[in-house]
This record gives C-alpha cells, sequence and structure tokens, in this order.
C-alpha cells in the first residue's frame, strides 16, 4: 500500500495516531479516560483513546520522520520544567493580570514541522471527528512535501497561534472536535488552543504570535472570565444530558 507521507508502496502500520500520542498524556484522568467533546452543543462523553486510523503511514514515516517533530515538541509542551536553551518572558497588563508568555529559543524547523504535521494528518483522515480540518489538494500536497523534506516554510506559511486557559478545572481533562472558524481551524486538546490559519492577509496577532524563524513564539493566555463561561456551558450541558 502507499504510505500518504513517502508515497511509496511500504507495509502500513495499524495505528498512526492523529493528533500526537504525547498530548493526551496531560489531559488523561483517575480512571485513565479523558472527556471528548463534541462541536453540537458541547456535549461531551468519556473515551479511553485518542484518534488514531490505520493504513496511513509507514513506520520509517510515522516514527522516523514526524516522530522526530513530536519527541521535540512534547519537550516543550509536556516539560515541568524549562528547557535547556529555551527561555521564558512573562508580559502582564497594568493590573498585573498576564497577558502572555514569549519563548525564544525554540528550533524553528522542528516545532513548526511538528504543528504542520498534527494539520496535515487531520487533513487526510477519513474520520469524522476531523470532518472540519479540511484543506484543499494542493494544500495538502504543499504540506506533505514540507514535512516530508523537513522544509518548514516562512511563518506565514499556515500560521499557528497558540492559546493556554491557565486557571482552569475542566479543559485539562479535555479534547474538543476540531472546528472550523475564521478561515482557519482550531484545536483543543487539554485547555490548549491551537488555531491554524488558512487564508491571507492574516491578522496582526497571528503574524506577531507565531513561530518565528529566529525561533521566537508568543503563548497567548485566555482570560479567566472566557475559561470560567466556557467550562460553565460544558457543565450545564452535561447536567442537561445527565
Amino acid at each position: 500500500m502507499i504510505c500518504r507521507l513517502c508515497l511509496q508502496n511500504k507495509q502500513l502500520i495499524k495505528k498512526s495516531h492523529i493528533i500526537s500520542n504525547f498530548l493526551y498524556s496531560t489531559i488523561k484522568d483517575y480512571d485513565n479516560s479523558m472527556l471528548y467533546v463534541e462541536k453540537k452543543n458541547n456535549k461531551e462523553k468519556r473515551i479511553q483513546t485518542g484518534e488514531f486510523e490505520g493504513n496511513i503511514l509507514c513506520a520509517k514515516c510515522d516514527n522516523e520522520i514526524i516522530g522526530l517533530y513530536e519527541l521535540y515538541a512534547s519537550q516543550i509542551i509536556n516539560s515541568k520544567s524549562r528547557v535547556s536553551g529555551i527561555n521564558v518572558n512573562i508580559y502582564k497588563n497594568k493590573y498585573g493580570v498576564e497577558q502572555y508568555a514569549k519563548l525564544i529559543g525554540v528550533d524553528y524547523t522542528k516545532f513548526k514541522l511538528f504543528l504542520l504535521s498534527i494539520l496535515w494528518r487531520a487533513s487526510i483522515s477519513k474520520r469524522d471527528f476531523f470532518k472540519e480540518t479540511k484543506l484543499n489538494l494542493e494544500d495538502e500536497e504543499r504540506l506533505r512535501e514540507m514535512i516530508f523534506n523537513k522544509n518548514p516554510g516562512n511563518p506565514d506559511d499556515f500560521p499557528c497561534t497558540i492559546s493556554i486557559a491557565k486557571n482552569q478545572r475542566l479543559l485539562r481533562y479535555m479534547i474538543r472536535q476540531p472546528l472550523a472558524v475564521n478561515n482557519g481551524c482550531q484545536f483543543m486538546i487539554g485547555g490548549t488552543f491551537y488555531f491554524f490559519q488558512f487564508k491571507r492577509p492574516f491578522p496582526n496577532f497571528v503574524t506577531k504570535s507565531t513561530l518565528q524563524k529566529n525561533g521566537e513564539m508568543i503563548i497567548l493566555f485566555m482570560s479567566d472570565d472566557w475559561v470560567r463561561k466556557f467550562e460553565q456551558q460544558i457543565v450545564d450541558n452535561f447536567s442537561r444530558d445527565s
């Protein structure tokens, strides 16, 4: 069968995660499950494993190409202490409320290709969970070539902004079905929001916060008020369905 990344006729693996498996490790609850939030009415259900699909990648592409990007990204995203070579500066508004963090020293190639690999895998997936993440065939092929050839492109090639709900109670245990929003798509995994933009011109905040070639990237912090309202909406929906 043909591997979707290298386009070679190879034996394909039976379980390729569409969303990188390490991202689930921080959202598993006491019973090793997590809440899956569907788009319709933010209705939730409990699941034991992440979204994966068989017969799309060979072992080499899954483990040695995409796996290399995932290994680097996991050190940044799941690290409980500072990663060597990366500095983090927190910026507050005049009231002392933390607004965003600036990361300095991120490996542009590895982290950008990690992000693009999630978008590409979601786009080629046949699973209903990713029905709103579909790119056109030209963009899918462009992403495939970038990932396979280790070419991260420019910062404005499929830019991704990352926002974190810091003071959360429920979102850390949840994964939401990706949504098509504002000429792009958004993933929510454990209280972290990944917003990919597809169409130029991009909003100013996207241009400034997306990962730059010099290794700088801004992580936005979502307001506590928004987080509380979003979590309460989920609680209310759960109560109605019980």
